[in-house]
């Protein structure tokens, strides 16, 4: 028997997460308390929804993977939707860079990042089908590569101020999506 949430527990529980995303903006180290204070609620609201930081950034980790689906929903078919979702990516990796943190430097086995993993498969196959189709990517290009796309500027949003970190994004996509078009690389 499915049990459904209550709607004032719905509200709560999206405004945690919609506090924890600004929170965690600047990187991973904002505090629960922080968190708690930014969605005004109280601390037992808060651990009744989510009793650590882990199942919280794994809630966001899902949220992200929600939206990022909700886009391929939205270019289905489409033959530049592959690159359209890629600039969706590189843009909310940009907002989220404690959540970067958190997919970049989790256990690849934690179940949170092994669930994330398991559906950016899904998620991009139709786009990536459709700009091979199209001549648009490379002819070898999978959904695994997207996956180690998103770990290499992940790695490079590390490295920077956050007010300097959507430029250097911006140039390290620029710089790999190069590599994920269509043509043969240079041996």
């Amino acid at each position: 028997m499915e049990v459904t949430q209550r709607a004032d527990a719905r509200r709560n529980r999206a405004r945690i997460l919609a506090a924890a995303d600004i929170a965690f903006q600047s990187g991973s180290a904002a505090t629960l308390e922080h968190v708690i204070r930014e969605a005004q609620i109280g601390r037992m609201t808060f651990f009744r929804h989510f009793p650590d930081r882990d199942s919280l950034l794994a809630a966001l980790l899902e949220q992200a993977m929600d939206e990022l689906q909700a886009q391929a929903d939205q270019v289905r078919g489409d033959a530049e939707g592959f690159s359209r979702m890629i600039g969706f990516m590189v843009d909310r990796m940009t907002l989220r860079i404690g959540l970067v943190d958190y997919w970049v430097f989790a256990d690849p086995q934690h179940p949170a990042i092994r669930t994330a993993m398991a559906r950016l498969g899904p998620i991009f196959a139709d786009a990536i089908h459709a700009a091979r189709a199209a001549g648009r990517c490379r002819a070898d290009l999978t959904p695994e590569d997207v996956a180690l796309f998103g770990r290499m500027l992940g790695a490079v949003a590390h490295g920077f101020r956050p007010e300097d970190r959507g430029k250097a994004l911006g140039r390290a996509a620029l710089i790999l999506t190069e590599g994920l078009m269509a043509r043969p690389l240079q041996p």
